[in-house]
């Protein structure tokens, strides 16, 4: 019912636009676009000149004119925007009002991979107190001195002859005036060559110095030393982020890494972009272009925040002043859209009402709820897989797909999903939707290949479904396997998939204790004594970060064990 309504939104919606678009030329084609005139930084120009160089070549109609200076306010029918480091934009004496991150500089220290470090067997890192005595103890400490042992070996500083990189570390260690000897280097290669060949030093530099191209992970024989956050002397889970290229970016994308040592590089402007030709440079700047930000010495996003940099880009469209002959059809056309909006609003409140009622009800008596493998519903007749979806086959050979209940159970209520289209071609494993919590998500695979060829419409109005009902009416597609025979040989059926609940509980117990051991009480969202139970929706009050470990411990691994 609710997806006739929405539909007859969107239709009326369409309407409406189609008719005030006729009114007001807003459909015309061939309409000359204003110019984009675009600022630099001093440090950013060639990566400013390289944007639209690059995109003028693959968008010949592109339409730029480069300013030497910041403009204090956009002018009427012209479009500025301005690309900025971290720096220069504190600099700025009166800040624009929108800005986007399109790439970082990130500051490392960086070791011989044969240092001492890497040997151990419980993970040791380098504290900001213990790096602040390297800089302000006159001579040379030892490494001995730094691991606690016997080693007499001097430790030797080096670091690029750099002011972003002497200024990012200064600000780190809250240091002003450094009284050990630094060596300084004016080159990348001479830096990396220096520790390559010195297993007791310590180099400073980007971490994009430290790439391999060919590769696209860290050159042979050096390694980034471990930064330990909290200072407690080990490297805690929540801090472990150095075992290779890819996890310890997406560490800095997520705020595991000390802040200090991150410089954004910015596009900015006066207000958001609204009109479609600036709009399509910067989603190219956040797309392709982002292959230029690693040629010019800095760090491109992380893969997984392009898409929510791409939505921030959507700008509702601009309604102008209607013609007057089409007026009145326009407010006919509106007021039933209006009326049609409030119609399901209020459906959608009694709805939310009653769910909350049902909530505070389980509530009032005090009680926590806790949740463990004994309470898990495992229906029979339905296989699982270790993504924590569910399928069925139907009579004339389709199969449904949906989400297990152990899932929902972990993290609470959904506010959206995002699906793939029917007729779209999935593999077994294979990214199938997304599970959405007020901003936070889950990214979940396919338990088997095969054609969609129907999605559950009312999930897209209505995500709650899914975990009122996960099993009848929450399932999410219908599918025509590809492979059916071969890949339920990989599936569980309930009991054999209760067993590997119960290993899933005690994963997500130590999961959740690693995380209280870095000290933050706040995260705690246990409600048991030891061999206990969870309490339920252990995730729904946590931030970001921990859905994104859960996603990389629990989800993402699920086709390993």
């Amino acid at each position: 019912m609710k997806s006739k309504i929405f539909l007859s939104f969107a239709i009326l919606l369409l309407f409406g636009f189609i008719i005030i678009s006729k009114g007001t030329g807003l459909a015309k084609s061939g309409e000359q676009e204003q110019p984009i005139i675009v600022y630099s930084s001093p440090d950013l120009t060639n990566l400013s000149n390289g944007f639209i160089h690059e995109f003028e070549q693959e968008f010949p109609d592109g339409n730029f004119i480069v300013s030497s200076q910041m403009p204090a306010k956009s002018e009427k029918g012209k479009h500025y925007l301005g690309f900025t480091s971290e720096e220069a934009y504190n600099n700025l004496t009166e800040k624009p009002g929108w800005r986007m991150v399109i790439g970082r500089d990130v500051i490392v220290p960086v070791i011989n991979s044969a240092n001492p470090f890497f040997q151990k067997e419980e993970k040791q890192g380098i504290s900001s107190n213990e790096l602040k005595i390297l800089f302000e103890k006159e001579g040379k400490t030892t490494w001995g001195n730094l691991l606690g042992n016997q080693d007499p070996s001097p430790i030797k500083l080096y670091s690029l002859n750099d002011n972003s990189i002497q200024s990012g570390i200064d600000d780190y260690l809250g240091i002003k005036e450094r009284l050990n000897d630094f060596i300084y280097v004016n080159s990348a290669d001479e830096l990396v060559t220096r520790i390559q060949s010195d297993p007791h030093a310590i180099g400073f530099c980007k971490i994009t110095d430290l790439i391999d191209p060919s590769q696209q992970s860290l050159m042979e024989g050096i390694g980034i030393l471990p930064i330990d956050k909290n200072g407690n002397g080990i490297i805690d889970y929540h801090e472990n982020i150095y075992g290779n290229l890819n996890d310890f970016m997406r560490g800095v994308w997520i705020g595991k890494y000390p802040k200090q040592l991150i410089h954004n590089l910015y596009v900015i402007s006066d207000s958001k972009p609204e009109d479609a030709a600036t709009i399509g440079f910067l989603k190219w700047v956040i797309t392709d272009g982002q292959n230029l930000l690693g040629s010019s010495g800095h760090s491109a996003l992380v893969y997984t925040e392009r898409p929510n940099k791409m939505e921030a880009l959507i700008s509702p469209i601009n309604i102008e002043q209607s013609n007057p002959n089409n007026y009145r059809l326009v407010k006919i056309v509106l007021f039933a859209f209006v009326a049609l909006a409030i119609i399901g609003f209020i459906f959608n409140i009694i709805l939310t009402r009653k769910r909350k009622g049902l909530v505070a009800a389980e509530e009032s008596d005090g009680i926590m709820k806790t949740i463990d493998a004994n309470k898990i519903t495992i229906p029979r007749g339905l296989y699982f897989d270790k993504t924590h979806t569910w399928v069925f086959m139907d009579q004339d050979g389709m199969v449904k797909i949906g989400l297990d209940d152990f899932l929902q159970h972990i993290t609470g209520p959904f506010t959206r999903i995002k699906m793939k289209n029917p007729g779209e071609k999935v593999k077994k494993h294979e990214q199938i939707m997304t599970l959405i919590q007020d901003g936070k998500q889950l990214n979940i695979y396919a338990p088997v290949s095969g054609t969609i060829k129907e999605i559950n419409e009312t999930l897209v109005t209505d995500p709650f479904v899914i975990n009122e009902s996960p099993y009848r009416d929450g399932w999410v597609y219908m599918m025509e396997p590809s492979n059916w025979l071969r890949e339920i040989q990989f599936l569980r059926m309930a009991d054999k998939y209760k067993e590997w609940l119960q290993y899933e509980f005690t994963r997500l117990k130590d999961f959740l204790a690693g995380t209280i051991n870095i000290g933050q009480k706040e995260l705690v969202p246990v409600a048991y004594q030891e061999g206990g139970e969870l309490k339920d929706q252990v995730l729904r009050e946590q931030g970001p970060e921990v859905w994104e470990d859960f996603q990389k411990k629990f989800v993402d691994v699920s086709g390993l064990y």
